[in-house]
């Protein structure tokens, strides 16, 4: 029943406020928050995954611990005179490593020779390709896109979110339409897709919630909590939940216009997802960094 949960987890790796005199003096100043998008931008980002896992069922006990490192980058294909931008998204390499009840990790990395362990294989063969292209609006929201892996590539590196726009989710936050003020706040509203039995599925309502909290040498803190719109009561369909609702801060560079860093955490127990002597705890840590500037080499530009 363990080995079925660990397996079932190990691809899962994607307000009252009160201010100062000081700040109420100076609310009536406004921020828009935009993507900025240009034809032949690559935007790269590190991402940092952490999590480690522990299920107990009666008196056995598992505690698995997960750790990626991944790099992967967007490419803006086209900007339409409305401004929104078909962008090409690429994950270009990944290390991962998984242990169980501190047993030797299982290792693997993309840029290695040595033998892809066969749980990793579907990631591999989505390393260096296409994942998608989507297009997107200058506040983020999804427009269309199609998907350039197979069902079972985009299973391997999917977080379970579903419809179209599930993939620019993972790169992109929404941004308000109009120009806003500390304090302010925003959502959005998406689904994830649960097992409730051998060949069906489930789908999830989840919101996003979104708060401006500072702005400060152009950069916008924004903060960030998951939390479900649909009545979850089954332990079984909460234990799957149990990675899927982080909350964080996100630096978003309202000069570049994109997201500079990205820091998710989640820590959530649920009991009874296999009767009432079972617990599921997960503790897990996203970190994601833009590594280099967006815009094409204005050096290369000048001397061509």
């Amino acid at each position: 029943m363990l080995t079925a949960v660990r397996t079932a987890l190990l691809p899962l790796f994607v307000l009252s406020v009160s201010f100062p005199a000081s700040v109420i003096a100076e609310e009536a100043e406004t921020f828009r928050l935009e993507y900025q998008f240009e034809i032949g931008d690559v935007v790269r980002y590190s991402e940092q995954q952490n999590a480690v896992v522990l299920t107990k069922k009666g008196g056995a006990s598992e505690k698995t611990k997960q750790q990626s490192i991944t790099e992967k980058h967007f490419k803006v294909l086209d900007v339409s005179d409305s401004g929104e931008a078909r962008l090409q998204l690429t994950i270009d390499r990944t290390v991962m490593a998984a242990s169980f009840n501190g047993a030797e990790p299982l290792r693997f990395d993309s840029e290695s020779e040595e033998t892809v362990p066969a749980v990793y294989e579907s990631v591999a063969k989505t390393i260096g390709k296409p994942l998608a292209e989507i297009t997107v609006r200058p506040d983020g929201t999804y427009v269309s896109g199609h998907a350039l892996l197979t069902e079972d590539e985009i299973k391997s590196i999917g977080s379970g979110e579903t419809g179209g726009d599930a993939i620019s989710r993972n790169i992109l936050i929404p941004l308000p339409t109009d120009a806003i003020q500390i304090g302010d706040d925003w959502d959005e509203q998406y689904q994830v897709s649960v097992s409730v039995g051998k060949n069906l599925s489930k789908n999830i309502k989840c919101i996003r919630k979104f708060q401006l909290k500072s702005v400060d040498n152009n950069i916008a803190t924004i903060q960030m909590r998951t939390a479900l719109l649909t009545p979850v009561r089954d332990p079984a369909i909460l234990m799957q939940l149990v990675q899927r609702l982080p909350a964080g801060t996100i630096e978003f560079d309202l000069e570049q216009g994109q997201i500079i860093k990205r820091e998710l955490d989640s820590d959530r127990t649920e009991f009874g997802w296999s009767g009432s002597d079972s617990s599921i705890r997960a503790v897990t840590r996203r970190v994601e960094t833009l590594v280099t500037d967006h815009r094409p080499d204005s050096a290369n530009q000048s001397n061509g």
